[in-house]
């Protein structure tokens, strides 16, 4: 077995990065998604899955999809759709 000799200093950067990553980790952790699946979006504005589908489909509700075909709702629009504003 080998023992690893560092001094004071480095080992409060070391303890520093790790506490930072940590917070950085948890931050983004409690943050709400920016985009949602349509599963998501209607469990979150009462719609039915279909009605938000059928808002995409007419273009009264932005979506975009991701490179493998899935619907994602931007959150920001859906707030905004559910004020009643056009996003």
């Amino acid at each position: 077995m080998s023992v690893v000799v560092i001094d004071s200093g480095e080992l409060e950067k070391l303890v520093t990065r790790a506490v930072e990553r940590g917070v950085t980790a948890a931050l983004k952790a409690s943050q709400p998604a920016a985009f949602l699946t349509i599963k998501e979006a209607a469990a979150e504005s009462g719609y039915t899955e279909h009605a938000l589908r059928s808002l995409i489909a007419r273009e009264t509700l932005p979506a975009s999809r991701t490179a493998n075909g899935r619907v994602r709702i931007e959150r920001k629009a859906l707030e905004a759709f559910m004020r009643g504003e056009r996003a």
